[in-house]
């Protein structure tokens, strides 16, 4: 299947040098008991125990106190069940602030990793956000469209470094320049 998704024979070359998916999770779960403060990490909970440890150490769209908030805000939200890049190719020119990508180029192969960065670029305002998360494969923006898509070094490392969930192996941050 996944040689049908275009997906080289060397696809699983894991972005920390990994050999397997166990070696590349135990890695990321030393940089999390390591580097992370353990107590209110609701990730560690979830992955330990399989649940919430207590109503305090949630994250905040569960938490009581953003109900109101959230509920008065419900309207914004837009369910869309498709393919993201058919979606973005239907979306106008420049109607798009922020992208949250995570994941998403993991099954992709190169030329449809570039022609979802180039559906972003299309997409995107000026000045448009990005943040992108990969779990385990390498995927970087495009060469030829790094002009356009400018990865913020120092917030990128900021929000990799701090990343509760610890399991992504990349976590970047990213401007639209148009």
């Amino acid at each position: 299947m996944l040689a049908k998704r275009g997906l080289v024979a060397d696809y699983f070359h894991f972005d920390d040098g990994s050999k397997s998916f166990a070696e590349s999770f135990y890695n990321r779960s030393k940089k999390a008991f390591r580097n992370i403060p353990v107590k209110g990490n609701y990730f560690l909970s979830l992955y330990l125990h399989g649940k919430y440890s207590n109503d305090h150490e949630l994250p905040a769209y569960l938490k009581r106190e953003n109900y109101e908030l959230i509920k008065s805000r419900v309207d914004r939200i837009k369910i869309i069940t498709g393919d993201a890049q058919g979606w973005l190719d239907s979306m106008q020119s420049a109607s798009i602030d922020c992208f949250a990508l995570s994941n998403i180029c993991e099954l992709m192969s190169e030329k449809d990793t570039h022609r979802l960065f180039s559906a972003v670029c299309r997409t995107s305002r000026p000045g448009g956000r990005v943040i992108f998360r990969n779990l385990m494969i390498p995927r970087e923006v495009p060469d030829d469209l790094k002009t356009n898509i400018v990865k913020n070094e120092l917030l990128s490392r900021q929000l990799y470094d701090n990343d509760r969930s610890f399991v992504y192996g990349k976590v970047a941050a990213y401007t639209i320049h148009q």
